[in-house]
């Protein structure tokens, strides 16, 4: 689902350039996430990502962030934002930053979905199933 606004992707990348690389991770919306997905209607959670590229020609770098959420209809409603990551790659097109921009938010994605994937497997045995477990997920998960 496309996004009206790639304005967070775009400052990552524009951070990269002016600091350097960058990888900000927010575990308390991780877990979050983990218990909405025990939760009934975890059907309709889901995640978005959103990516950008900047160089023309000349010093470039991507960016890349990733929110979740609920799905309802045509519509996704944030509900936290995952991750955050900026990473310069020297002297490129803007259209090789955008692409490798893309290719980071797919590889995370990837990622994610493995480590959720083996922890279900490999805590099968837990009643949910999930290695992180909320002990008050209606407070966190709203």
């Amino acid at each position: 689902m496309p996004r009206d606004d790639n304005a967070a992707a775009d400052e990552a990348a524009n951070e990269a350039l002016d600091n350097g690389s960058f990888e900000h991770i927010n575990c308390h919306e991780h877990s979050r996430l983990l218990c909405a997905l025990t939760q009934a209607a975890a059907e309709t959670v889901g995640l978005m990502i959103s990516f950008d590229g900047e160089g023309n020609p000349g010093q470039a770098a991507w960016g890349c962030c990733g929110w979740w959420g609920e799905f309802r209809q045509q519509d996704f409603k944030a509900a936290g934002q995952l991750w955050r990551i900026g990473n310069c790659i020297g002297h490129a097109t803007n259209n090789f930053a955008d692409a490798a921009g893309m290719a980071a938010a797919s590889e995370v994605i990837l990622q994610g979905h493995f480590v959720m994937h083996t922890v279900t497997a490999s805590e099968a045995q837990q009643p949910q199933g999930w290695l992180v477990q909320c002990t008050n997920c209606e407070k966190i998960a709203r």
